[in-house]
């Protein structure tokens, strides 16, 4: 029987990824949720920010 357990905690890193992304998504996104549903656009003027944040796709240089 192995003694190595697995750590689930995030680090402080992906805790302030977390952070922004939920700080995000609830200042920017929640108010207008509505009118994307309705419309079935998303704004190209969030997806912008989103990558101004450096959040648009995904990083393979850590890999």
């Amino acid at each position: 029987m192995s003694t190595n357990s697995m750590n689930f905690q995030f680090t402080k890193e992906q805790e302030s990824i977390r952070k922004m992304v939920r700080d995000f998504a609830r200042n920017e996104i929640a108010p207008i949720a509505a009118k994307i549903d309705e419309s079935d656009q998303f704004p190209l003027e969030l997806i912008k920010e989103i990558g101004r944040l450096g959040r648009l796709g995904i990083d393979y240089s850590n890999l």
